[in-house]
Order: C-alpha cells, then sequence, then structure tokens
C-alpha cells in the first residue's frame, strides 16, 4: 500500500524538461515579454548560468552560443514555487518554506500548467512547438537534528546498510561524506542518489540525501512526458522507502494509505 508522511523530510521537488531542439531564436527581450505573462504570479525575476540537460542532445558545433543566454529564475511571491526558463528547458522548483510539502499530486498540474504557459507563448513568438529532449524529476531531503539523528555518525539509523570505509585514521569526529550511486532501472529511467553530510547553519550539522530521476521518454511528446514523470515519482517513492529506516520513518510519521 502506499506510504503518507505527516512530517516528511522533503525541503526541495525540482520538475524539469529538456527541448529538442533548443529555442535558438530566443532572446532576452522575448523573456521579458514571457515574464509579463506570468508576472502578478512571479513577481522577482534574477539570472543564473544555464545548466546542461541530464541527456544531451545531438550538438551542431554551428550553433554553439560563445555568450550564451542566461537562466532565469521567476520567483513567486511566496517564495515556494520558482520558475526556470533557458533557450533548452523549463523547470519548476517547489521549495520548503515553513510551509508542508503539497504531495506530487499538487505540485506536478503547477508545473503543467506554466509549461503550456511558456509553450503557447513560444507557438505565438516563433511558430513551433517544445520538442521534449529529456526529463528530471528530483526530491532533496534535508534532516536536522532530532532525537534520532544528532551527528553524521547517527546517519546508519537513518540510511539503511550505510556505513563509511575506515581509513586507518584515528580522529574523534565522524568524517564528512558525500556518497553518489547510479541505478539504470530501466532504458528510459535512470535513479541516482546522493547522500552527504552538510550544515544548513553554521556549526549545525544535518544529513542531505537526494533522490534524481532522468530519462529520455519516447515518443518525444508532453503527453509521453507525463507519463513518464508519473512513472519516475513512483520510483523515487519506492526508493525513498527502501533507502529509509523504519525507525526514521516513524518519526516522520509515516501511514499507510488507501492505492
Amino acid at each position: 500500500m502506499p506510504v503518507h508522511f505527516d512530517n516528511p523530510p522533503i525541503n526541495e521537488v525540482v520538475i524539469a524538461t529538456y527541448f529538442d531542439p533548443p529555442l535558438t531564436a530566443l532572446r532576452s527581450e522575448h523573456i521579458g515579454l514571457f515574464w509579463q505573462e506570468i508576472r502578478d504570479a512571479f513577481p522577482s525575476v534574477q539570472q543564473r548560468p544555464p545548466t546542461a540537460p541530464p541527456i544531451p542532445p545531438p550538438t551542431d558545433t554551428e550553433d554553439v552560443e560563445f555568450f550564451p543566454m542566461p537562466r532565469y529564475w521567476f520567483i513567486a511571491v511566496d517564495d515556494i514555487n520558482l520558475i526556470q526558463v533557458q533557450k533548452d528547458a523549463i523547470m519548476l522548483n517547489w521549495r520548503h518554506r515553513g510551509v508542508g510539502y503539497p504531495g506530487y499530486s499538487r505540485i506536478k498540474p503547477v508545473f503543467d500548467r506554466y509549461y503550456t504557459v511558456f509553450g503557447d507563448f513560444v507557438a505565438a513568438e516563433f511558430g513551433i512547438g517544445l520538442g521534449v529532449n529529456s526529463c528530471e524529476l528530483t526530491y532533496v531531503n534535508v534532516l536536522e537534528q532530532s532525537e534520532l539523528w544528532s551527528a553524521a555518525r547517527d546517519t546508519e539509523r537513518v540510511i539503511n546498510s550505510f556505513w563509511v570505509p575506515d581509513a586507518g585514521f584515528h580522529i574523534p569526529e565522524y568524517p564528512d561524506f558525500n556518497c553518489r550511486f547510479s541505478y539504470q532501472v530501466a532504458d528510459d529511467l535512470r535513479i541516482d542518489v546522493a547522500i552527504r553530510s552538510a550544515a544548513q547553519q553554521p556549526n549545525v550539522p544535518a544529513l542531505v540525501f537526494e533522490i534524481k530521476a532522468t530519462g529520455h521518454p519516447e515518443p518525444q511528446t508532453k503527453s509521453r512526458a507525463d507519463t513518464w514523470f508519473d512513472r519516475a515519482h513512483d520510483t523515487i517513492a519506492s526508493c525513498f522507502l527502501r533507502l529509509t529506516t523504519l525507525e526514521v520513518q516513524e518519526l516522520w510519521g509515516s501511514k499507510e494509505t488507501q492505492s
């Protein structure tokens, strides 16, 4: 049966679709016009360096830009939702800002809504549609100090089968770690798991574990991408349950729900 958590450790969720071909005609002035369509809900804008797609499409060297257009962040009034746009991608970030995780079933429709707004804008401006190259779904979990986990040495109480090799150094503190594992679970679905020690605030330890799904849906359509996202979410949820201990799941208020 599906499992629901009253207080899951989810800190951020990212839903991303990368385009093939990229929107080579898109310029900063077009970004300004698009912003006017969403500005009431996303009144703040920032620039960031563009990110590479998880599965790069074949590149024509003649199309390489020496000064690539930035990635644009459009930030919601409450700072929870963030839309990112660059020439080859649109992304939605849900971020924990003191408000509980609303669930994938509520976050995904927000992505779909603004994907449609952006797709309609691109069609009106350039007379083309958005071709899907690859998709990405990421869950970033952060565990701060609690009665179960107080420092890096307690990680095995949170992550099943977790261990750090003994390197022979006699040091009083548990070493920092950053572990990454990749699982090709299907031809069109890869799961990457990252587990690392961190500090959310100075001298306040935290444990971060990220589960990311990437894939290249075929055929390259939005409807096929939607099916892929649902499957990726279910796979991430299953991975999360296998990755974490029953003890910490009880701490997060795990409950079985009707499917």
